[in-house]
């Protein structure tokens, strides 16, 4: 389950930075089949990263997730947006924004060209199509 949120939180970060935004909130929703609907939200430093929404979101996800029932829905979201040019301050220890950026914008180009799966984040996950993941890992 976490890999098919690493690759919603990847298309999140890619159509923020398409448009020059960043979100402020991270979103999870989460449906089970009996349609109960939980969702959670988490305010961070404005940002398009993939990774950052991505870990946030497990967070949250993690916080509200019953394992022993089964999924109907996921999805992840970013509210409160900004401008990509009003600086927010990081971390003291995170990597320079500015090259973590252009990093991204690479990927972004390589995806551009060659297709969305061209270029992952390297992290283990199964491969998904768009109605779940595939039974082959």
């Amino acid at each position: 389950m976490k890999g098919v949120l690493l690759q919603l939180s990847e298309m999140v970060g890619r159509r923020l930075r398409r448009v020059a935004l960043r979100g402020s909130v991270v979103k999870v929703k989460l449906r089970y089949p009996d349609f109960t609907t939980l969702v959670r939200q988490q305010k961070v430093a404005a940002t398009a990263d993939d990774l950052e929404i991505y870990r946030v979101g497990c967070g949250l996800l993690d916080a509200v997730r019953d394992l022993a029932r089964g999924v109907r829905l996921l999805g992840i979201s970013v509210a409160g947006l900004v401008d990509e040019k009003v600086q927010a301050q990081g971390s003291l220890f995170a990597p320079a924004p500015q090259k973590r950026d252009k990093l991204l914008k690479a990927m972004d180009a390589i995806r551009d060209r060659h297709g969305e799966g061209s270029v992952r984040h390297g992290v283990e996950r199964r491969k998904t199509n768009p109605w779940g993941p595939d039974s082959e890992s």
